[in-house]
């Protein structure tokens, strides 16, 4: 019992590379969509939370100028992503223009936001169950410039607990990374919009979720 209820506390600092497409983008902040490295961690535990979480906006490369770039914070599951400036509405959120030359401040969530709805959050994505039990929340970005990128630096603190037996541990891990292979290879294949973006992982679960 005591190495079930075993926690495992894990610092991060990431960056993901947003192409919008349309103008908007959603990335949902399951660890094994957010970074590789959460995503290892993930395979071997079944539950994860999030105790600290921060981010902030590099300046953006759009097509024109004095065009903008903004990012929010969504708890829970799924939720429609923004159709113009004037629809957005978050608790946390920042904007940056293209004519910015330095990152955004840092806009920290609440612990209250954090929670979301559930005290602990499924680690690895299971199609066959409600998104909501796998997302502790997404950042939903938005631009006045259909195809713009922007740089989002994250940085924060996950908590997983529920400890795998090192035999599934493996078996999971080798499921995603044959999983992961073919995405690569169709992706390899097939070009979509301008190159660059956030990781295929993203894409694997949908990367925008509307």
């Amino acid at each position: 019992m005591a190495y079930q209820d075993r926690k495992s506390v894990i610092p991060f600092h990431t960056f993901a590379n947003i192409v919008h497409s349309g103008g908007v983008f959603t990335l949902d902040l399951n660890p094994t969509i957010l970074s590789s490295r959460l995503g290892s961690i993930a395979d071997a535990y079944n539950n994860y939370r999030i105790s600290k979480f921060e981010f902030r906006l590099h300046p953006p490369t759009v097509t024109g100028s004095s065009k903008l770039v903004t990012c929010g914070y969504v708890s829970g599951g799924a939720s429609a992503s923004p159709a113009a400036l004037g629809s957005i509405e978050y608790q946390y959120m920042t904007l940056i223009k293209s004519t910015q030359t330095v990152p955004t401040n840092w806009v920290e969530i609440g612990r209250e936001a954090l929670k979301g709805p559930l005290p602990w959050y499924r680690a690895v994505p299971n199609a066959s169950v409600d998104t909501t039990e796998e997302s502790v929340g997404s950042l939903y970005f938005w631009s006045d410039d259909a195809t713009a990128t922007v740089l989002c630096e994250i940085r924060g603190v996950y908590e997983y607990k529920d400890p795998l037996d090192p035999v599934l541990t493996l078996e999971r891990r080798r499921r995603r990374e044959e999983n992961q292979a073919k995405l690569d290879a169709l992706m390899g294949s097939i070009r979509i919009g301008p190159t660059g973006g956030v990781s295929c992982a993203s894409l694997s679960k949908g990367g925008s979720r509307v």
